[in-house]
């Protein structure tokens, strides 16, 4: 049980050690390369994002820039005219040797592969050339005219792997993002979301036939990206953030062996969180039971843990217990009469 909440809790730092990371190797490029907020396009992103979710549970990442609502139109034409990082991601997705492919499955992530063939370059679709936004019913609509007091904008930019479709998404318009935008401005560190299903803006991480999975509890983790590295005391403002998208399932899978069956583990969230969710563990296969504490365990023999381990905890930022519990089934395949 110890080794099930040292693995679980070590998946969640090393996610958020992940964004960290890309975070810091954007803004290197955003150095090197001289460019000026918010008209950046990072090179090279499908390799950055691919070995981050080759390393992890992450299952997509993305950059965010953040777009003065003066500047719309001219991000708009900037946009559409610097999309060719989306033909470029095919490409190394498919010539650089060492690349871990996004959603492919490797020893330590646990995703499907999206694509199920090359795709041609006359399949590339382009991306859409105006900001657009989510409305209440989710369905996508055009962004009209924006209110006095909307200073910014934050149009979806480039994703690893490349997904043209959600290109320019006002992310400002998911209040799932705007909500841990704030908790991540208010502790000024890495941040994971509540369990939430991700709908059909992300859908298209799982392929068709799994998308059944797009109901399961998923989790965004956000960090903010500079223009460049500050001084002590030196305040900076983000010129946007790197997301990623994960499944809450990926923290359970393949840490116990095969025959350990029967565990069940509940994570339940402050006021900050939606509702709890439950994993039943049988050996290295996780299986989401629900949106509740439906464990069926012996709870005499609960251990708790918390989840994520933040420098900075506010009333607004989610965070999670960790509950392990044997279940039935798992203390009679245990249970022996033989000398220990």
């Amino acid at each position: 049980m110890e080794s099930i909440q040292q693995d679980v809790v070590w998946e969640v730092q090393y996610n958020l050690a992940l964004l960290e990371q890309l975070s810091a190797g954007a803004t290197s490029e955003i150095l090197a390369s001289n460019q000026v907020a918010p008209n950046i396009t990072l090179d090279n992103f499908e390799i950055m994002g691919g070995y981050a979710d080759g390393l992890g549970g992450i299952m997509t990442a993305i950059f965010i820039p953040f777009v003065a609502a003066s500047k719309r139109e001219e991000w708009e034409e900037y946009s559409v005219s610097h999309q060719a990082w989306i033909e470029e991601s095919d490409r190394l997705m498919d010539v650089h040797a060492k690349h871990l492919q996004p959603l492919k499955g490797t020893a330590q992530d646990h995703e499907t592969d999206k694509h199920d063939g090359e795709r041609k370059e006359d399949e590339i679709e382009d991306i859409p050339n105006k900001i657009w936004k989510w409305n209440d019913a989710g369905e996508k609509t055009v962004l009209g005219p924006l209110p006095d007091d909307h200073h910014f904008l934050a149009p979806l930019w480039q994703s690893s792997p490349a997904e043209p479709s959600t290109v320019n998404v006002d992310m400002f318009s998911d209040s799932r993002f705007t909500k841990l935008y704030h908790t991540m401005r208010e502790t000024k560190q890495a941040v994971m979301g509540s369990a939430t299903a991700i709908g059909p803006l992300f859908e298209w991480i799982y392929t068709q036939d799994d998308r059944d999975h797009n109901l399961d509890p998923h989790a965004f983790l956000m960090e903010a990206v500079f223009a460049n590295f500050s001084h002590a005391n030196e305040v900076v403002e983000p010129i946007g953030v790197i997301m990623a998208v994960t499944s809450y399932k990926h923290l359970f899978e393949r840490i116990l062996p095969e025959g350990a069956n029967g565990i069940y583990v509940v994570l339940t969230g402050n006021s900050a969180c939606g509702a709890n969710v439950t994993f039943l563990l049988n050996g290295p296969e996780a299986a989401f039971v629900g949106y509740h504490d439906f464990h069926q365990g012996l709870d005499q023999y609960e251990e708790v843990i918390p989840l994520e381990l933040y420098d900075t905890v506010t009333e607004d930022l989610c965070t999670h217990d960790l509950h392990i519990y044997p279940s039935p089934v798992f203390k009679d395949i245990h249970n022996t009469n033989k000398a220990m």
